[in-house]
């Protein structure tokens, strides 16, 4: 039986952070809320956390900030990160997020129903990696298709380092031929291949 997983979410606008745990309430995980990226250092250094939400406009710390320090550090570089922006998500912001650790984006205002599967599916990853460790059993796969090799680069590095086995794929038709001779835990696909 595993502990509650727990989820850290930073956002300097209070409001937001009450909206967010609103929307995660009726997931069944600890939520731990902070409003600055100092504060969430402090809670990521001292605490375990399944996932991180991270908002990328704050001030004195940004979450750029943030991810690559929790990137850095050994104990806590495999825990995921989904930035939060306000803004539109350009490509070179796309990469550098990547390379700081950071799985995936939501743009605000959020859709309640999208972050609560995204959480969800996260948290379920989050088991899938505890279980193996603890089973001791071969690495879970994990397919990820981009046309972008940069992309897949950073995202491979990271989980890879979170002990999945990660299988990539340029193209939709190299995917499902992979998909044919292989059972993947989850596939993260760039939509816009």
């Amino acid at each position: 039986m595993f502990e509650r997983e727990k989820i850290l979410i930073v956002d300097d606008e209070e409001v937001n952070l009450i909206a967010f745990e609103k929307c995660l309430k009726s997931l069944d995980v600890d939520i731990v809320k902070v409003n600055s990226g100092e504060d969430a250092l402090k809670m990521i250094f001292n605490e375990v956390f399944s996932l991180i939400l991270l908002d990328i406009q704050m001030p004195h710390l940004s979450g750029f900030d943030v991810a690559d320090r929790i990137q850095k550090d050994a104990d806590n570089s495999n825990t995921p990160i989904v930035f939060i922006s306000a803004y539109e998500q350009d490509r070179e912001k796309v990469t550098k997020a990547l390379y700081c650790g950071v799985v995936d984006f939501l743009s605000k205002p959020i859709d309640p129903d999208v972050l609560r599967f995204k959480v969800k599916s996260y948290l379920e990853l989050s088991q899938l990696r505890k279980k193996t460790r603890d089973n001791q059993q071969d690495k879970v796969n994990i397919l990820v298709v981009d046309d972008q090799e940069n992309n897949i680069k950073a995202i491979e590095k990271n989980l890879i380092k979170t002990g999945l086995k990660v299988i990539t794929a340029t193209s939709g038709e190299e995917a499902l031929y992979i998909l044919q001779k292989n059972i993947f835990a989850a596939i993260l696909i760039d939509i816009q291949i």
